[in-house]
């Protein structure tokens, strides 16, 4: 007699398999299910919901400096903005006075 897998671990495992192929570029560490077992799918997704958070605790020591370095950079780059838009925003606010001072 032949058994069926049931549609609910066909749809988990097909999820598992989509999820892992979207997030496998941020991986420094790897998930490996062992087995099929609903159990060792739950833990396969939690290990991958982890590392795609950043509470896993894997790879810090690879990339570290360089995102900090990249951080760093978007933050300048932030800041630079920062400041032209304050400048913009004074500039409108006067215009919007002289328009004002003219009625």
């Amino acid at each position: 007699m032949r058994r069926h897998t049931p549609i609910g671990l066909k749809i988990l495992t097909a999820g598992v398999m989509l999820f892992g192929l979207t997030a496998q570029q941020a991986m420094s560490h790897e998930c490996i299910p062992a087995s099929n077992s609903a159990a060792d799918i739950f833990v396969y997704n939690s290990c991958k919901s982890d590392l795609l958070t950043g509470v896993s605790g894997h790879g810090k020591a690879d990339g570290e400096a360089q995102n900090k370095a990249e951080d760093e950079a978007k933050i300048d780059a932030l800041e630079q903005e920062n400041i032209y838009l304050k400048a913009q925003l004074k500039e409108l606010k006067a215009r919007l006075l002289q328009i004002i001072g003219q009625y």
